[in-house]
């Protein structure tokens, strides 16, 4: 399945930052998303691809044949990480999670924590204003700890949650009771949580596995940056 977005909506993001190629694996069903202005490379891309687009090979062809639009747009490649792809670790049942990892000091996010001293970069009264709640990790008094919903995913079956931990307060479980303790209150209610991280980053990884998450799919994206 292929999705075009239009290219001129595409570039008036105002961060300077284009993804004109983004194939979705999720549950061995693919999911391509694609500029309408680069219809023809994609098509090469198809061709030349065969339909396996997470090797070293098709990721070399998808840059030979989109360098250049992006280039014409006045955007660059990034080179580093140029291999890099994303797992798509998940759960639809609270059977899955790993329960038992959910710490008594981890609570869902309400009012009363505005006041506390925050220690992540997440802004709490922005959080409470979205549809979805955010699970937070209280020690010493301070939210150290949280875990929410990307918010570029509200209003869908399937949430991606992310997580971030105070550094001085890491390898201590506590990002894991906040995923879980979050994964367990939208699966009540009838969502698949997600959780994407890095395939390098092993951290991330291991915090999925202890979640409880299953592998379900993958994520590549084609980045390009503007070129001032």
């Amino acid at each position: 399945m292929i999705i075009y977005e239009d290219e001129s909506e595409a570039l008036e993001n105002g961060r300077g930052v284009i993804v004109p190629f983004l194939v979705n694996e999720y549950k061995s069903e693919i999911v391509i998303e694609a500029y309408d202005g680069a219809r023809e490379q994609i098509s090469c891309i198809l061709a030349r691809c065969g339909g396996s687009f997470f090797k070293k090979s098709s990721i070399d062809i998808v840059d030979s044949l989109l360098e250049p639009y992006v280039n014409k747009l006045g955007y660059y490649r990034e080179i580093s990480g140029k291999y890099r792809w994303y797992h798509i670790y998940g759960a639809s049942s609270a059977d899955a999670l790993n329960i038992s990892a959910v710490k008594k000091n981890t609570v869902l996010l309400n009012k009363e924590h505005l006041d506390l001293k925050n220690l992540t970069s997440f802004d709490l009264k922005e959080l409470l204003t979205l549809q979805y709640p955010s699970a937070i990790v209280l020690e010493q008094g301070m939210a150290v700890a949280l875990a929410s919903v990307n918010p570029c995913q509200e209003g869908k079956r399937v949430l991606e949650v992310t997580v971030e931990t105070a550094r001085p307060f890491r390898r201590l479980g506590f990002g894991i009771s906040a995923v879980v303790k979050l994964s367990m209150h939208l699966i009540g209610l009838g969502y698949t949580v997600n959780y994407v991280c890095s395939r390098y980053n092993r951290p991330s990884v291991l915090l999925a596995e202890k979640c409880g998450f299953e592998k379900m799919g993958r994520i590549y994206a084609y980045t390009a940056y503007k070129d001032m």
